[in-house]
């Protein structure tokens, strides 16, 4: 027995607490606070020896009852105390107490939710491949498996945009195409195709009435000629950077940069270089004095000359690639059928009735459509011969000047028809050649080493074999 400081009261010697004064006999110690998650398990095992502690109080009482009272005032104070003490109503109350399975499902469930929690929070942070592992790590808890699926998903979407942001179209495209209904993969799949197509409907070579330029792999313009037909009007090579797609009309030259703006030099007599507000573009076309953009949301706009509504293309939609001739606009849709506007007077612009279209070209008076099985279709004026490619087979690229033809085949042989005054179509002995483009009176030969051919008697090949006309950008895959 040992004795309280307070009230001098005989306790039990293992006593803590002295009952009758209620004095502590031992000085608390300061607690750290359990760790969150290990809280419940730390309350179950208070609870536990609880329970114990009430059995051995009760044991306790139970001996007492038996020894004989001694008439001492901390032992006649002890009995009063117990005597008030609702040992049913206490007995009662640890009774509704879980017990140790009950404690240790509970303590289970409070971890897993914790888990679960921490895992939804991984995956809203973007770390799909820690959110992946922690829903497994679950098991069958709850939806764990359908949300690992789910992260799954996300993560293969965040890649998949990834790709697409890196212009590597054919994985973007795949990887949203193999997600399947999930969320808009299946829009972004089919606006990808859309994209891909209007890029590999740019060009890196473009020819005006009395100039030619190309684009060097850098994003750099080289050009050589003049924009107008007198010395005074030289051209000198634009100091445009991060360019991907240029064209040229009459006499000025159109480039689109990376960031979808686009830039134009040369005449503007009709506002035709009046596109420094363009935004989001995906490709250009010019005519002899209009220029036409297209936005990789398949719409079209345009600026310069409009006396035959060769501009009205506002109202166009799902366009995949656009061409322009000297007074009207061509659009190739998606689906290949192909829309024009303006100028119609030798039938250029008869071409609704079109149908399994690959690619586009228009100049002067007339309009060529590519059909996907490498056959050409025409409408407009044939005054040259223009329109006289009825045996051409295996095409895979055209393009037209004013008054010709050219075509690429599979073999990277290139073939011609038209006028022939400038010796334009002078190209039966190019081989080897990637990309191809027709001007008023030129036709220009991209080579797969990314060197440059011309057929036309202002441009021999001497004149173009300096380093300005080297390294030209291949085209888009």
């Amino acid at each position: 027995m040992k004795e309280c400081k307070n009230c001098r009261a005989l306790l039990p010697e293992e006593a803590r607490f002295c009952p009758f004064c209620e004095t502590e006999l031992v000085e608390k110690q300061r607690l750290r606070p359990p760790r969150p998650r290990r809280r419940l398990l730390i309350l179950s095992l208070l609870l536990a020896l609880a329970l114990l502690a009430a059995g051995g109080f009760g044991l306790w009482r139970q001996n007492a009852r038996l020894q004989p009272q001694t008439g001492h005032k901390g032992a006649s104070l002890m009995g009063t105390w117990l005597a008030a003490t609702d040992f049913d109503g206490l007995t009662a109350a640890f009774s509704v107490l879980p017990d140790r399975d009950d404690l240790l499902r509970r303590t289970e469930e409070a971890g897993n939710t914790a888990d679960y929690a921490q895992a939804e929070a991984l995956l809203a942070a973007g770390d799909y491949d820690g959110a992946i592992a922690a829903f497994l790590a679950l098991g069958d808890y709850g939806d764990s498996a359908q949300r690992a699926e789910e992260a799954r998903k996300a993560a293969d979407y965040a890649r998949a945009e990834a790709l697409a942001a890196e212009g590597d179209y054919v994985g973007a495209i795949r990887a949203f195409s193999d997600l399947g209904d999930y969320g808009d993969s299946a829009e972004r799949a089919e606006q990808l195709q859309l994209e891909r197509r209007i890029i590999q409907s740019r060009s890196s070579m473009a020819a005006g009435e009395a100039f030619i330029a190309a684009l060097r792999a850098d994003g750099t313009v080289a050009a050589v000629g003049f924009y107008f037909l007198d010395w005074e009007h030289l051209i000198t090579s634009p100091d445009w950077t991060e360019v991907v797609d240029i064209a040229a009309g009459a006499h000025h030259l159109v480039g689109l940069l990376s960031d979808g703006s686009v830039v134009a030099a040369g005449e503007n007599d009709a506002g035709q270089c009046q596109v420094s507000g363009w935004t989001d573009i995906a490709a250009v076309a010019a005519g002899a004095s209009h220029t036409v953009g297209l936005r990789k949301d398949g719409s079209v706009l345009a600026v310069g000359l409009n006396d035959c509504g060769q501009c009205e293309v506002s109202d166009w939609t799902d366009i995949v690639a656009v061409a322009a001739g000297d007074a009207h606009t061509v659009g190739l849709r998606a689906d290949g059928s192909v829309v024009a506007v303006g100028k119609n007077s030798d039938g250029q612009c008869n071409v609704s009735e079109w149908t399994n279209v690959e690619a586009i070209a228009a100049a002067g008076k007339h309009t060529v459509g590519l059909l996907t099985f490498g056959s050409l279709v025409s409408a407009g004026s044939n005054v040259y011969g223009e329109c006289s490619f009825s045996s051409w087979t295996d095409i895979t690229a055209i393009d037209t000047g004013p008054y010709h033809t050219i075509g690429l085949r599979k073999d990277g042989t290139v073939v011609a028809t038209g006028s022939n005054y400038f010796a334009q179509c002078d190209v039966s002995s190019w081989t080897n050649i990637a990309a191809i483009a027709a001007g008023p009176c030129h036709s220009l030969g991209l080579r797969a080493d990314g060197s440059l051919v011309v057929a036309d008697w202002a441009y021999p090949v001497e004149i173009l074999s300096p380093v300005q006309f080297r390294n030209i950008r291949l085209p888009e895959k």
